[in-house]
């Protein structure tokens, strides 16, 4: 068997021809044969047996009242936002008890950019739990970047404007993703089969066979998960919602008498290009990272569309960066409150 040589700059090589080389950039192998001498990289080391990855955390099971109010939490965000919205997990080894979490935090329909940084005497940040708005749930590519270096529990909860959720749930530790059970690590969540109702469902299908129509009869059935828990324990603080602030859009479009910024979703922008079109204005849509912009050609002679403006309602406060800073400033940690951990 070859040895295996671990690089910590306190020893000197082995004088082997053949062995291998644990060092800072991964695993290479020093070879000696003949004329030719090489150390090269070495995607794992062959004389050694296999190790299978896992993870699991030494805590106690999330209580059913809790994931509840968060639950109810990114419900009433989506009737407010239609957005995601996220919740942190603090933990308190010797209490076996949790702080949910609400940082100050910019939620839109597809991201959230939240304060990490907010700590809590004698509790460990653990873990998160954020919601897919009205998507099903799954751990998405920046969902991925956002955890890589977040070791901990990470639940992603999904279609919360139906009655059935979808959930899904995993631990991170050093940038790798290991899948659990959502009931591993949280009580009162149950995974059912229900049918989902659509107007038609009860219309039966067919196909046509040798001319004549053969009827399909079947209702195709899902699986979601509700909460055992009750509307009361469902009920979370008010002062929740206070730390949402909804972020600006992605696109602007520049009036040119004004030259006055406006931002826009995609569906508001193709409606404005159509009304752009019945009035002749022909300003340009830009990505808010593109620092210049083309102002339109229309004099103001001609038209002034500030009257009836179709981005009337679009417009944003220009004091939404100030507001979301004014917050972060002055978050106070309700948990300095010891009620509020039996409370909460």
């Amino acid at each position: 068997m070859f040895k295996v040589f671990i690089n910590d700059g306190s020893s000197e090589m082995p004088e082997d021809d053949i062995f291998y080389i644990i060092a800072k950039g991964g695993i290479y192998l020093k070879k000696k044969v003949g004329i030719m001498e090489s150390i090269a990289p070495v995607d794992k080391i062959s004389v050694l047996n296999a190790v299978e990855p896992t993870a699991n955390l030494n805590i106690k099971k999330i209580p059913s009242e809790k994931i509840a109010k968060v639950v109810e939490f990114f419900r009433e965000i989506y009737e407010l936002h239609k957005s995601e919205a996220v919740v942190l997990l603090h933990y308190n080894q010797q209490k076996k008890r949790y702080i949910l979490q609400v940082p100050p935090q910019e939620v839109a329909y597809s991201g959230i950019d939240y304060v990490k940084n907010i700590t809590y005497k004698d509790y460990d940040l653990i873990g998160s739990i954020h919601s897919h708005a009205n998507f099903s749930a799954f751990h998405s590519g920046i969902d991925h970047i956002d955890e890589k270096h977040f070791d901990g529990l990470h639940i992603t909860i999904g279609d919360v404007a139906d009655d059935f959720l979808s959930v899904t749930a995993s631990i991170m530790s050093n940038g790798v993703r290991f899948t659990v059970s959502p009931g591993e690590y949280t009580e009162g969540i149950q995974l059912v089969e229900y049918t989902p109702y659509w107007s038609s469902m009860f219309k039966p299908s067919f196909e046509v066979v040798h001319g004549k129509k053969s009827y399909k009869k079947y209702v195709k059935t899902k699986l979601g998960y509700t909460i055992n828990a009750s509307k009361e324990e469902g009920t979370f603080p008010r002062k929740w919602l206070n730390y949402v602030v909804k972020k600006s859009y992605s696109y602007l479009v520049v009036h040119n008498i004004h030259d006055t910024s406006i931002y826009l979703t995609n569906k508001e922008k193709a409606k404005a290009k159509k009304k752009q079109a019945q009035i002749g204005y022909t300003g340009t849509f830009k990505s808010t990272k593109e620092k210049e912009v083309q102002v339109g050609s229309v004099k103001k002679d001609e038209f002034n569309p500030c009257g009836e403006c179709v981005f009337k309602n679009n417009k944003l406060s220009l004091n939404l960066e100030k507001e979301f800073d004014s917050l972060v400033d002055n978050y106070i940690p309700n948990s300095e409150v010891e009620d509020w951990y039996n409370n909460v």
